[in-house]
C-alpha cells in the first residue's frame, strides 16, 4: 500500500493533469488538439496586435496560399457578422457530432460550408471548406472590391470608438455614393414606371404620387442592398459587422413591407376600372375587404421575418401566446362571427350599396359593408351600424331591389259630384296612368270604392317602374299634379274631413248652386286633356 503522503501527491498530480487539459489555451500558444484550440489558433494570430499569418494558416489544410485562405475565412465570418463564441466550441479532442463523425460545424444554419474535421491527431478546416471559401469570398466582395479592400486601410490610421479612421472615411463615402445612387435610381425608375403605367392605364386611373412612392421604395431597397454587398470592404470588427448587417436587413424588410403596401394600393387602384363597369357597388366594398386582408397578411409576415432575423424563437413565441389562445378566441368570437357575416353578405348579396333596406327594427340606405358591421344611413341622415353577424340572421326587406313600386292612394271628391261626371273623371285618371312613362297600365286600378264620412273615395293603385326612391317621389308628384289639373278643368271639387252646420233660415246661408257642365261637355274636356297629356 502507498504511503499517505505519496497518495496525496499522486491525487494532486492527477488533478493538475486534468485541470491542465480543461483549462483555456494559453495566450499565444499554437495548438490543434481540439476544435476550440484550432479555431483559437486561426483567429488569434489574425488579430492586429498578435498578427502571424503563418501560425494562423496551421489550422487550414495544406494547400496553396494557406495564409490567404486563412485570411479569407476570417473575412467571410466578419462580413457575415458571425461572432465566434469560444466558450461554446467543444474542447474535447475526441469530439463527434450527432452522426458520430469527427466533424464540428461553427454555424450549421448560416454557414454550413465552413467546418473542422479531425485529420490524424489534429483538428483543421476541411478540404471542402478550403474549396468553398474562395467562392464565398468572391460573393461577399463582388466586382473588384478586393482592390478597395487593399486601398482603404492605407487611407488613414488611428482608432476612435473601436474603429479605424479609414473605416469612418469608408462609411462617409458609402453614404454619399448611396445617396447619389438613390437619386439616380429613383429618377430612372420613376420615368420607366410612369411610362409603363400610362401604357396600361388610362389617365383617369393613373396616380403619379403612388408611382413616385413605389419608385422611391425600390430605389431605397437597391441602395441598402448595394451597401450590404460592399460593407465587407470596411473590414469591421465582427460585432460591428453583425450589428450593421442586422440593421441593413431590418431596413430592407421594412422597405419591402412598405413597397408591398404601395403595390397593393396600385393593384386596387387598377382594379377599380373593372368594378366601375359593373352595376353593383358591392364590388367596391369587396375590394376594400380584400385590400385590408392583404395588408394584414403582408405586415404579419414582415414582422415574423424581422423576429426571425433577430433570432427570436417565433415558434416558442406563438406557443406562449397560444396559452392564452382560448381566452383570446372566446373574446374574439364575435369579431370572427362578424367577419364571416361580411363574407356571407358578399357571397349571398342580399343588398347592394345604395339600396334602401329594412332589417329588423332598423332601416336606411346601405353605405358600407365593413369587417365588423354594415352601416346604414337613416332618413334623418344619422348612421346606424349593424354587426354583420346579426345582419345575416335578420329578415331583410330590400326595397331597393323592387322591380316595381306600388303606389296606392284615395282621392276624395265632394258628394254633390254627379255620377256621370264621376265616371268620366275616373276614366280620365285611367287615361293619365295609361300614358305615363313610368306606370304599368295593365296593373293600374282606378275605381270609386267608398262612401266616406265626408267624401266619395276613388281608389287609385298603380305600379311605378323607377330605380330610386327620389325618382319614385318625383313620379308620384307628377301623377298627383296631373290629377289635380284634370279635376280643375272638369270642375270636380276635392273634399276634406269636416263637419258643416247649415242654418238655411239665416241671411246669407242660403245654399248656392254652382253651374254644372253636362256629361257631353265633361267627356269632351276629359278626352281633350288626356290627349294633351299623352302628347306631352
Amino acid at each position: 500500500m502507498l504511503s499517505k503522503p505519496l497518495s496525496y501527491w499522486g491525487i494532486l498530480a492527477i488533478l493538475l493533469t486534468i485541470c491542465g487539459q480543461i483549462t483555456a489555451q494559453t495566450e499565444g500558444e499554437v495548438s490543434l488538439a481540439t476544435p476550440r484550440a484550432a479555431i483559437y489558433t486561426h483567429l488569434y494570430f489574425l488579430q492586429s496586435d498578435s498578427y502571424d499569418a503563418e501560425k494562423s494558416a496551421l489550422a487550414v489544410p495544406e494547400v496553396e496560399n494557406r495564409e490567404e485562405l486563412a485570411r479569407q475565412i476570417k473575412q467571410v465570418l466578419d462580413a457575415k457578422g458571425l461572432f465566434v463564441a469560444m466558450s461554446k466550441i467543444p474542447k474535447d479532442s475526441n469530439y463527434v457530432d450527432t452522426e458520430k463523425q469527427s466533424k464540428y460545424i461553427l454555424f450549421p444554419i448560416k454557414l454550413p460550408e465552413v467546418y473542422l474535421e479531425k485529420q490524424g491527431g489534429d483538428w483543421r478546416y476541411s478540404a471542402e471548406t478550403a474549396e468553398m471559401i474562395p467562392i464565398l469570398h468572391s460573393e461577399l466582395y463582388p466586382m473588384g472590391s478586393e482592390v478597395l479592400l487593399n486601398i482603404f486601410p492605407r487611407m488613414g490610421t488611428g482608432k476612435f470608438l473601436g474603429l479605424m479612421v479609414w473605416q469612418y472615411l469608408g462609411f462617409a463615402i458609402f453614404l454619399i455614393v448611396g445617396f447619389l445612387f438613390y437619386l439616380i435610381f429613383t429618377k430612372i425608375l420613376d420615368v420607366i414606371m410612369t411610362r409603363m403605367a400610362k401604357s396600361r392605364l388610362s389617365q383617369e386611373y393613373f396616380d403619379p404620387a403612388l408611382i413616385h412612392k413605389i419608385a422611391r421604395l425600390i430605389g431605397l431597397i437597391i441602395v441598402v442592398t448595394l451597401i450590404g454587398w460592399f460593407s465587407p470592404v470596411l473590414q469591421l470588427p465582427v460585432k460591428f459587422s453583425a450589428g450593421l448587417m442586422t440593421v441593413l436587413s431590418i431596413l430592407k424588410y421594412v422597405f419591402f413591407i412598405l413597397l408591398g403596401l404601395r403595390l397593393i394600393d396600385f393593384l386596387m387602384y387598377y382594379a377599380t376600372r373593372f368594378t366601375e363597369k359593373t352595376d353593383s357597388r358591392m364590388d367596391d366594398q369587396l375590394l376594400l375587404i380584400v385590400k385590408r386582408i392583404l395588408q394584414i397578411i403582408l405586415v404579419v409576415f414582415g414582422i415574423i421575418s424581422i423576429l426571425n432575423l433577430l433570432n427570436v424563437n417565433v415558434a416558442a413565441l406563438v406557443a406562449g401566446v397560444s396559452v392564452g389562445g382560448l381566452a383570446i378566441a372566446l373574446a374574439a368570437q364575435d369579431s370572427v362571427k362578424n367577419l364571416i357575416g361580411a363574407l356571407m353578405i358578399f357571397i349571398d348579396k342580399p343588398f347592394d350599396v345604395g339600396d334602401y333596406v329594412i332589417a329588423g327594427n332598423v332601416s336606411g340606405v346601405v353605405q358600407e359593408v365593413g369587417f365588423r358591421s354594415t352601416r346604414l344611413q337613416a332618413s334623418d341622415t344619422s348612421m346606424i351600424s349593424v354587426p354583420n353577424g346579426k345582419m345575416v340572421d335578420m329578415t331583410i326587406n330590400n326595397l331597393g331591389r323592387r322591380v316595381y313600386r306600388r303606389y296606392r292612394t284615395q282621392i276624395g271628391i265632394n258628394y254633390d259630384t254627379p255620377p256621370d261626371i264621376i265616371d268620366i273623371f275616373v276614366e280620365g285618371i285611367e287615361g293619365i296612368m295609361a300614358h305615363h312613362p313610368h306606370t304599368l297600365d295593365e296593373k293600374t286600378e282606378v275605381h270609386l270604392t267608398e262612401f266616406g264620412p265626408s267624401s266619395l273615395d276613388i281608389m287609385l293603385q298603380t305600379f311605378i317602374n323607377v330605380d330610386s326612391w327620389s325618382e319614385e317621389l318625383r313620379t308620384k308628384q307628377n301623377i298627383m299634379v296631373e290629377i289635380l289639373k284634370l279635376a280643375g278643368e272638369m270642375g270636380v271639387d276635392f273634399a276634406f274631413p269636416s263637419q258643416s252646420l247649415y242654418v238655411e233660415s239665416l241671411p246669407g246661408n242660403e245654399k248656392v248652386n254652382r253651374p254644372r257642365i253636362t256629361k257631353e261637355e265633361a267627356s269632351a274636356i276629359m278626352k281633350s286633356y288626356v290627349e294633351k297629356h299623352r302628347k306631352s
